[in-house]
């Protein structure tokens, strides 16, 4: 609400007046990087936000944690996995474009996914195996996708209106969580937890 009454002043001008921001004619100048973002956080929030309430069944299934406590270290450890890609991507960043490196973080969605996905009986029967696959899977997908939707969003509109269209984004990242974890919630309690790792993969193609 405060974003969208939002007001900037020109700088220089005659007493410096506030202006109400036309939003009709920024969001059609901005509507192709709007779109752009948008889905980026759409189709991140999608595939990765989910894999987030299946820890307990992963550690429970594959892991064969026993106890509460068991439990929650396997789902800490699994939860740290994730942190590497974070500082990994703000270093690759420097020696490579921004572009490529949400290309390459849903590419390693796309390849990892299928890898756990098709081969998921064979690899849960070796748990350093899976363990490294999985953070892989997470680690490397934060290192491209989580750091550059946060980063296009900021740098792809001029400073008055960037907090509104950074919103509109982060926004439809968490749609794409709430949306995500709604399909496959039923996939995984009928087919099984490989299929949130296949089409996860798929919709990775669209990143």
């Amino acid at each position: 609400i405060s974003s969208l009454i939002m007001k900037f002043t020109f700088e220089g001008y005659e007493g410096t007046r506030p202006h109400w921001i036309p939003l009709r004619i920024t969001t059609r100048y901005y509507r192709k990087r709007l779109l752009a973002t948008s889905c980026s956080w759409f189709i991140y929030g999608f595939i990765y936000f989910p894999s987030v309430p299946y820890l307990g069944f992963i550690t429970q299934t594959v892991l064969q944690a026993t106890s509460v406590d068991s439990t929650s270290q396997w789902s800490l450890l699994m939860s740290a996995l994730a942190i590497p890609g974070v500082f990994l991507g703000s270093r690759l960043v420097k020696w490579t474009t921004q572009r490529f490196l949400l290309l390459f973080g849903f590419a390693v969605y796309f390849v990892l996914g299928l890898v756990l996905g098709c081969g998921y009986t064979p690899i849960v029967k070796i748990i350093p195996l899976f363990m490294i696959f999985y953070g892989l899977f997470k680690s490397l997908g934060n290192a491209g996708p989580g750091n550059m939707t946060i980063l296009f969003s900021c740098e792809l509109y001029a400073d008055c209106i960037r907090g509104l269209f950074f919103a509109i984004s982060a926004a439809s990242g968490t749609v794409g969580s709430i949306v995500g974890f709604n399909v496959y919630q039923p996939i995984i309690k009928n087919i099984g937890i490989r299929w949130f790792y296949i089409i996860s993969a798929l919709i990775s193609i669209i990143g």
